[in-house]
Formats: C-alpha cells, sequence, structure tokens
C-alpha cells in the first residue's frame, strides 16, 4: 500500500475503553474504532502512532493489531495499538497510527500465556524493523494538535 500511496497506511480515532485484557497480559493497548475504513490486510503490525496533544509532538513506536482475536473469541474486527515506551493516558484522545511493516497474520492460541509469549515476540519484531526503518514515513504532524 505504501508503494501505491506514497506513504505508509494510516488509521485515525479516538481511543474506547476496551475490556482491559491487554493492560491484564502486561501490554496495555489503545483501542481505537475503525468506523468505515477501507482496512488492509488483518494481522500484526510495526507501527508509528501520534497523540492529538502536543506533550509527544513525535511519533511513538508500537505494535498494532487489526482482526477478530480469535483467541479471546472476538467477534467484530477491531485494532488495538500497544506503544512501547509510553505511559499516558490515552482514552478519549485521538491517535493516528501509521502501519509501516506487516509482521504475520492473526492466529487462535491455545490460551493466553501463549498469546502472550506471542505478543512479546511481536514487540520485539517490530522493535528490531523500526530500529532500522528507512520506507516511506507518515506525514507530518504539524504544530500539535491535529483533527481527525
Amino acid at each position: 500500500a505504501a508503494a501505491i500511496l506514497g506513504r505508509a497506511w494510516e488509521i485515525a480515532g479516538r481511543v474506547e475503553h476496551g475490556q482491559k485484557l491487554g493492560r491484564k497480559l502486561g501490554f496495555p493497548t489503545a483501542n481505537i474504532t475503525l468506523g468505515d475504513y477501507l482496512l488492509p490486510k488483518l494481522g500484526i503490525y510495526a507501527v508509528r502512532a501520534a497523540v492529538d496533544e502536543t506533550d509527544h509532538p513525535a511519533w511513538i513506536d508500537g505494535v498494532a493489531s487489526l482482526g477478530y482475536r480469535p483467541t479471546v473469541g472476538g467477534q467484530e474486527i477491531q485494532f488495538e495499538v500497544y506503544l512501547f515506551d509510553y505511559s499516558g493516558d490515552l482514552y478519549g484522545r485521538h491517535l493516528r497510527v501509521a502501519l509501516l511493516e506487516f509482521l504475520r497474520p492473526e492466529l487462535k492460541f491455545p490460551g493466553l500465556d501463549e498469546l502472550k509469549a506471542q505478543i512479546a515476540a511481536d514487540c520485539d519484531q517490530a522493535r528490531q524493523f523500526l530500529a532500522q526503518y528507512q520506507g516511506p514515513t507518515p506525514g507530518p504532524l504539524g504544530g500539535g494538535n491535529f483533527v481527525l
């Protein structure tokens, strides 16, 4: 998609409360309602995200899951983002997420321990990818706040 768009595929929206399962597993996620987006391939992505406020005026690395969450019996497609090295409260804030690399398809795991281990591996893979990433960059953030 980046080759066609000339930039990374982006999804943006307001962070909403979820089931807080990611937090229980040690990977708190920002849940974004997708609305009427044309969606890329379901799976796990290395991402860069921007929060709407000026306290983090740069892109923040992370990993995102786009899919049904089959391990926990999900019925609807959800978009969940785990930001590395971010500890602020994101509820109600706008998040702009650039999907930079498809890491793997969505999988169903036998249990939460296996899921947690795979999330940790996904994070390691995303960190390695993002540390050397030189492909199309997300668009400019502007001077701070942005409207989505």
